[in-house]
């Protein structure tokens, strides 16, 4: 496992079993290889998912402008995401004990999004695939089980950066959802308020 773990281009594959020592060897060999390029497509696949929304808040708008929106704004938010989530788990991180550095970090988040975007790519094929229930079928439960294993990924790799254990880490990444959850009340209260 550890010779396994020692090629930074095996970190493909070995971040879905061997999570904490890929990460652990990406974060102390190259800690920003990749991740500009992961949030970057993790925030185009989200942009794809908001297409449909989009499109009903602007009916006339033509199908090229909705894609073109929605990818510009999915990108921007897939960067923003990643520093700003990164500290956010920097900051929950540390108040729980946590002795991750923000690059450490920052280089966990952006890997934690490649098993997302799988998920994302597999509904986004599972959803063209309709008319083929085998296809689709097969689509979903591939989207489902990425999805769950980021999130296991997602706390391993956060607990490594930190270097405490996952269950700290899961806490950790509840604790920054709930701030997020906050500023958007906040931010949603404010505008109902003024408008």
């Amino acid at each position: 496992m550890e010779n396994s773990t020692k090629k930074p281009g095996l970190a493909w594959l070995n971040l879905w079993v061997h999570t904490r020592h890929t990460i652990r060897m990406l974060i102390e060999r190259a800690p920003t290889a990749n991740i500009l390029w992961l949030a970057l497509l993790h925030g185009l696949i989200l942009g794809l998912y908001w297409v449909p929304t989009v499109a009903l808040y602007y009916p006339y708008a033509g199908a090229s402008f909705l894609y073109i929106l929605c990818l510009l704004a999915g990108a921007i938010t897939g960067i923003i995401q990643l520093y700003v989530v990164a500290w956010l788990y920097l900051f929950c991180g540390r108040w729980l004990g946590g002795q991750g550095t923000y690059q450490a970090v920052k280089c966990a988040v952006g890997w934690s999004f490649y098993p997302f975007i799988i998920a994302g790519i597999c509904g986004i094929l599972s959803a063209l695939t309709m008319p083929h229930p085998i296809l689709q079928g097969l689509f979903s439960l591939i989207s489902i089980t990425a999805f769950i294993w980021g999130l296991v990924i997602l706390f391993k790799v956060v607990a490594e950066a930190h270097r405490f254990s996952a269950w700290r880490a899961v806490v950790a990444v509840v604790i920054a959802v709930l701030f997020i959850l906050a500023f958007f009340f906040i931010l949603s209260f404010l505008s109902a308020l003024f408008s």
